[in-house]
């Protein structure tokens, strides 16, 4: 039999006794008659608005999903980006501080591999363009000025994107082009393109004319039958004003464009890179603002 000290100390028989047991289970088990505690005020606003927030995501996933779904759209939102990352790269590279982080060093590469997936998306272009020269012969435009132009259009894209596939391919050794004949095609695919936009400024200004015309013409006309029926069949309001955004939305596209088409249509291009990426930046949120509105 152990002894009294391998037991340990005695304890008191009062120890025992019902009220010496109830404190010792009030002090170990504080909250067991109790409630437990309603929810903070943060945890409750914070389960109000998770509902609110998870659509939102949802629907702006969905959104970007739609977007990048197409090969123009997606081209779009990747020219954005590389032009967005050769401008903070040229920006970044003026600190001294900032010019040999791990940020700066990765934004030349991350660019230079997002122009080279642009590169490869176009290697299809040719069909649309194809399809764009089809859609063009079947149905012409009425106005013989619009159909000079857009015939000019089609022909300047044929060009620069042959001459752009050539040359990328070339690079790539699948085509058998020499290193001085890829330079001169790049350089020539860059004058075709400089010739397709300095066709779209064109066509630009001639709508803009006629835009103008039809709204004189709208004016003179309210002004003649006022009193009337009340309301001539004019275009709708809004219709004219999606109308004028989307023209001058394709001015500011086609206005930043030709300092970026001269530039690489020289051998030693004029522009250094960060005026380049600025130019090519709005480019870029201008045609994906009109992307992300077409896609919702």
């Amino acid at each position: 039999m152990p002894s009294q000290e391998s037991l340990g100390p005695s304890l008191p028989l009062c120890i025992f006794s019902s009220r010496y047991l109830t404190n010792i289970i009030d002090i170990t088990h504080p909250s067991m008659d109790s409630s437990p505690s309603p929810p903070s005020k943060a945890v409750n606003k914070v389960r109000a608005i998770l509902p609110t927030c998870l659509s939102k995501t949802t629907s702006t996933i969905a959104h970007l999903n739609r977007l990048l779904s197409t090969t123009s759209h997606l081209d779009t939102t990747l020219l954005t980006t590389t032009y967005t990352l050769h401008l903070l790269h040229s920006l970044l590279l003026k600190s001294p501080r900032l010019a040999v982080t791990r940020l700066t060093t990765s934004l030349a590469p991350h660019a230079a591999l997002i122009d080279e997936i642009r590169d490869q998306l176009r290697l299809w272009e040719l069909l649309g363009i194809y399809s764009w020269g089809a859609s063009t012969y079947l149905t012409p435009p009425k106005d013989g000025f619009v159909k000079a132009i857009t015939w000019g259009q089609v022909g300047a894209c044929a060009i620069y994107q042959a001459l752009e596939n050539g040359a990328y391919l070339s690079g790539r050794g699948i085509l058998g082009w020499d290193k001085k004949q890829v330079a001169k095609a790049w350089v020539w695919s860059g004058r075709a393109w400089m010739v397709h936009v300095a066709l779209e400024l064109v066509r630009l200004g001639y709508e803009f004319s006629q835009f103008k015309s039809a709204d004189t013409g709208k004016v003179d006309r309210k002004s003649e039958t006022i009193g009337e029926k009340g309301v001539l069949e004019l275009r709708d309001e809004k219709v004219e004003a999606r109308r004028w955004e989307r023209w001058r939305t394709e001015l500011g596209v086609n206005a930043a464009s030709p300092p970026i088409t001269v530039h690489y249509s020289l051998v030693n291009g004029p522009l250094g890179a960060g005026t380049v990426g600025a130019l090519g930046v709005v480019v870029g949120w201008l045609t994906f603002g009109k992307a992300w509105r077409e896609c919702a």
